[in-house]
């Protein structure tokens, strides 16, 4: 019996029976008419989908409340209804996204990887996290910010106790202790770290040529690895474009990273990524383009299928990491939702997770970034899950 015909529509949803790496059970087989099929052999990919031509639907939501004592923290209401309100806005009735996303360290206020989780898990336990934090690794943060005072990786080491004024000391603390964290979790999560790290606006921009990044890569993600092995660690560059850029004296440089061209595949680790990732916030401007794709549309999905077509070649599944219409530059969401959709099916078996990003405009984001705030690309969304609901995978709620 093959996979496809052994998992049929009633069991797509929660069909992760096996963790990869861990031998972890995540939830049993349901029984089927057929036999039941082996489990896949055991990979490097953990989370990946039985049938390669699935897709595991995620978002990112506002997370913090007000709690009942009135100071403001991680919230199970707050996710609750902003995931509800995204799963209704896309047309789903009793089902959510499979995927959360949440944030540490980082451009974000963070919170502790234990903090979302047990939040989460009261709202929905079938939902995977995926942690997106920073570990500041880079020569910058070393060199120029010595200083505890002055420093974005001593504010990155506060999250754990006993830090200091030694670099590699505090983050080995830092690091290790989101480790512990998301063993204890006991269950897969998808660890995205330093996401968007080629964008110059984060606060984790690396100067680190490719030789150097990846050596720091391995040696944190390894670490990682080691404490948690049930951490799916995702490498996400933007799509920003494929060369990576230096950014000097506030504006963009035409020097490259090590005064050479280099690509974002070049810091590309070999060694602990089980899913590469991309972000990408593309647009439509109908009234500078009427009859024609915009260039930043067009130049974003350019990257995109760049960075597919490297993950198949490294026999990696890729998700869309972070996605949204910005309001603020486009008029024609239909265009920019109808365009990642053809993107992702037309790299189907290489696609295998796709995360809308759902935040309201506020002092951190430029644009409404809400899919409630546009119709016609809520609209666009839901017929794509109506329409080919075998292929996105789910969480029952």
């Amino acid at each position: 019996t093959s996979y496809s015909n052994a998992f049929a529509k009633p069991v797509i949803r929660d069909e992760f029976s096996w963790l990869n790496q861990t031998g972890i059970a995540v939830a049993s087989i349901p029984t089927c008419a057929s036999p039941t099929p082996p489990p896949p052999p055991v990979n490097s990919n953990g989370l990946r989908p039985y049938n390669s031509s699935q897709v595991i639907l995620g978002v990112s939501t506002p997370y913090t409340g007000t709690l009942k004592d009135g100071s403001t923290g991680v919230d199970a209401n707050t996710i609750d209804k902003n995931i509800n309100s995204f799963s209704s806005s896309i047309g789903l009735n009793n089902e959510q996204p499979k995927i959360f996303n949440f944030y540490g360290c980082g451009n974000r206020v963070g919170y502790k990887f234990s903090d979302i989780t047990n939040s989460l898990s009261s709202v929905n336990s079938n939902i995977i996290p995926m942690y997106s934090f920073v570990v500041p690794f880079t020569d910058s943060y070393q060199d120029e910010n010595k200083s505890k005072n002055n420093s974005k990786w001593y504010a990155c080491a506060q999250y754990s106790k006993g830090y200091n004024n030694n670099y590699d000391d505090s983050m080995n603390i830092y690091v290790s202790d989101v480790a512990k964290q998301v063993r204890a979790y006991g269950k897969p999560a998808f660890i995205r770290l330093n996401w968007e790290f080629n964008g110059n606006w984060t606060n984790h921009y690396s100067f680190l040529s490719p030789e150097k990044f990846k050596s720091a890569w391995t040696k944190y993600a390894g670490l990682i690895k080691n404490i948690a092995p049930n951490a799916v660690i995702v490498w996400c560059p933007n799509d920003s474009g494929s060369k990576f850029y230096d950014y000097i004296d506030g504006k963009d440089s035409t020097s490259v990273v090590s005064g050479r061209s280099a690509e974002i595949t070049d810091y590309y680790p070999s060694d602990y990524v089980d899913w590469t990732c991309s972000d990408a916030y593309p647009y439509q401007d109908d009234n500078k383009f009427p009859n024609s794709v915009d260039p930043n549309l067009s130049n974003s999905i350019n990257v995109l299928n760049y960075l597919a077509k490297f993950s198949h070649a490294k026999d990696k599944p890729m998700m869309l990491g972070e996605w949204s219409v910005e309001t603020d530059k486009t008029n024609d969401g239909k265009a920019v939702v109808n365009s990642i959709f053809k993107w992702q099916n037309s790299n189907s078996g290489t696609v295998q997770a796709n995360l809308w990003f759902d935040y309201p405009k506020n002092s951190t984001d430029r644009s409404n970034l809400l899919i409630a705030h546009d119709a016609a690309a809520s609209k666009a969304f839901s017929n794509e899950i109506k329409s080919n609901s075998n292929r996105y995978i789910l969480a029952d709620h």
